[in-house]
């Protein structure tokens, strides 16, 4: 099944639908872009419920909540705090209820060519096809990239010499592997970017770590280890932050 024809197939019906109800129901406490965004929020749910994916079904129900709270008489509560929410439940779901959905689960080279021979586990539907689910990144001696958006994916480092890499996680969760890692001689710089998910970085506990993590509206835990890394050490730094969602330090 093209899951674009569920989604466009959703729409029309609802469009449809809406036609027929102007008939018996007046929508005129209702602007006509309200209409629009509750045909294609409706879409979206629907969509994620064939996908069997718990983000896309719970974040266009948090929008939904935020548009007819006021004129259902619905508690009121912040849009950011209402995607928050979405976003927290989506994740807890997805993590306890995954393995029994329809997921294979596949380890790829994010190039084949890749020096580093670094392998990336992509969650996915059988069919290869969901729209919701978007990754990019590249890999070389030296650089190590990771893009991902609506997933659960879990990539383990395997440079020679890192010096360079830029993480982000939006609407899912990311493991990112630095054990099997080393880094350069004058360390590495990483950019750990979460946006309303989570994002677990396992860190070898004999490195230095310098942390400059910004939060917004999210939460950042920091590991903890029984000794102080030798001032030798190779020194890794951490920038970026986390805004609605969470980024975990794990030291391994």
């Amino acid at each position: 099944m093209n899951r674009n024809n569920v989604f466009w197939g959703v729409f029309f019906v609802l469009a449809a639908a809406l036609v027929a109800l102007f008939q018996f129901v007046s929508f005129a406490q209702f602007s006509i872009w309200t209409l629009i965004a509750t045909i294609l929020l409706a879409a979206l749910t629907v969509q994620g419920i064939a996908w069997r994916s718990f983000f896309p079904v719970l974040i266009p129900l948090a929008l939904l909540y935020a548009i007819y709270a006021a004129p259902l008489g619905l508690p009121a509560i912040g849009i950011w705090r209402l995607l928050l929410i979405a976003v927290l439940a989506a994740t807890g779901l997805e993590m306890i209820f995954h393995k029994h959905l329809r997921h294979d689960h596949h380890w790829i080279p994010r190039d084949e060519n890749a020096p580093d021979g670094s392998y990336t586990r992509h969650r996915h539907q059988r069919d290869n096809a969901s729209n919701w689910f978007r990754s990019d990144g590249q890999d070389d001696e030296t650089h190590s990239s990771l893009h991902v958006s609506f997933g659960q994916v879990s990539k383990y480092l395997r440079s020679e010499s890192l010096e360079e890499g830029a993480f982000s996680i939006s609407f899912g969760q990311m493991d990112i592997y630095f054990d099997q890692a080393q880094l350069s001689p004058q360390g590495a710089v990483v950019t750990a970017e979460c946006n309303m998910g989570q994002l677990n970085l396992f860190i070898p506990k004999t490195w230095r770590v310098q942390d400059n993590l910004a939060t917004v509206m999210g939460h950042i835990e920091r590991g903890t280890r029984s000794f102080t890394p030798d001032e030798s050490a190779p020194l890794l730094s951490i920038t970026g932050g986390v805004r609605m969602g969470e980024i975990r330090i794990v030291y391994v």
